[in-house]
């Protein structure tokens, strides 16, 4: 007597084990292409909002001969209109105790000597260990004498501009030094200084 095999169809386990790790190594390289394109919109986003505020705080010096400070001592400001997100208040770029004033304390300056103060601006968010030292956005740091200041923003690339010095933020105590650090070195990010001219 002859029987007659029904044909199976379906795929055998190692076909199947074949694709599943296809598809994990596309998904894979997709996460890691996705996260190279971030991090550049970011960087670009930071570095167009740097040099957005040199020209309004030269625009300012031109008005009013000095530097926007109205603290009288060396003073971080946060720059842009920095909206409340559930994690940072409006205004604030940083969560270190001793971190930057909020942007809300600038605007008023800004908009005082006519000039425009941006708003919609989103910005870079360095994120660090413990949360407690996460920061955002671009910062001016002002003499009291309102004589110099200097711009300061974060690049993942970690590639700063022609002429800019580079310098060594601690994530500690959030001061900044200059590039006598050696890269690398715990406790310390690195951070774009762009000295804007003095008075």
């Amino acid at each position: 007597m002859i029987k007659h095999l029904r044909p199976t169809y379906g795929f055998t386990i190692v076909e199947l084990l074949v694709v599943i790790v296809i598809i994990g190594i596309l998904a894979t390289i997709a996460t890691n292409v996705f996260g190279g394109i971030q991090k550049r919109a970011q960087d670009a986003n930071a570095l167009a909002m740097a040099n957005q505020w040199e020209k309004i705080l030269l625009s300012y010096t031109s008005l009013k001969g000095e530097y926007p400070n109205d603290l009288g001592f060396n003073t971080d400001f946060c720059l842009g209109a920095l909206p409340a997100d559930g994690y940072f208040s409006e205004g604030e770029c940083s969560k270190a105790t001793s971190g930057a004033n909020s942007s809300t304390r600038l605007k008023p300056l800004i908009e005082d000597a006519g000039l425009p103060y941006p708003s919609g601006v989103t910005n870079t968010i360095r994120p660090t260990d413990n949360g407690l030292y996460d920061s955002r956005g671009v910062t001016v740091r002002v003499l009291g004498t309102r004589k110099s200041a200097e711009i300061r923003y974060f690049l993942s690339s970690g590639v700063c501009q022609p002429g800019e010095s580079v310098g060594w933020q601690s994530t500690l105590n959030r001061t900044t030094v200059g590039g006598a650090a050696a890269p690398g070195r715990p406790g310390l990010e690195k951070v774009c200084l762009r000295k804007l001219p003095d008075l």
